[in-house]
């Protein structure tokens, strides 16, 4: 018999789990029954996280690359997924982000109020409950229009192109994501804002 895991491997391990589960959902019709059984494997996988990472130093959980340029910018982000949520809000938090999160388009919408001319970009699930991603990025973007809006999504091209995402001006990254893509990606679009 091996070693007993340490918390930090379990974290790891069940995080791959998760990527899996989301990678395999993004490549199923939407709506399907073996979908569904992701969602539910993604959602058990999630507890695990949380109840695993609650035994984990917090330096010790997935963090980005030491090479990654952060910056000191307000990020909004949504997603439904409280896990992937607090790992990501965490990643840029530690490259020096002041991060405000949603895991929802009302709730967002009420961050926004919270601090709108400090907002520089959302980032947000294409297909998050009670509102589309798309739909809260034109309700954000009439009232601050120089904010950036970047969609994620685990779903096929078929599924998130009918929420009018693939559109050639929209900016876009597929999920599963590592932190560092995801705040490289982050980087890239502010530097542009400020060119």
């Amino acid at each position: 018999m091996g070693a007993p895991s340490r918390p930090v491997d379990d974290v790891a391990l069940l995080g791959s789990v998760l990527n899996l589960a989301i990678s395999a959902k993004s490549k199923l019709p939407h709506g399907s029954a073996a979908a569904a059984d992701l969602d539910a494997l993604a959602a058990s996988v999630s507890e695990l996280i949380k109840r695993a990472s609650v035994h984990t130093p917090i330096e010790l959980l997935p963090s980005v690359a030491a090479d990654t340029v952060g910056g000191s910018e307000t990020i909004l982000v949504v997603e439904d997924n409280e896990t992937i949520l607090t790992l990501i809000t965490t990643a840029l938090s530690r490259l020096g982000y002041h991060v405000l999160s949603a895991g929802d388009g009302p709730t967002a919408l009420e961050r926004f109020g919270e601090s709108p001319d400090d907002i520089r970009i959302l980032v947000t699930d294409v297909m998050t409950p009670r509102m589309s991603g798309r739909e809260l990025a034109v309700k954000l973007t009439a009232l601050r229009p120089t904010m950036a809006v970047l969609y994620a999504s685990g779903y096929t091209q078929d599924v998130t192109s009918r929420h009018g995402i693939f559109e050639p001006d929209v900016n876009f990254i597929q999920k599963p994501y590592t932190p560092h893509g995801l705040a490289a990606r982050i980087r890239q679009l502010l530097d542009r804002q400020r060119a």
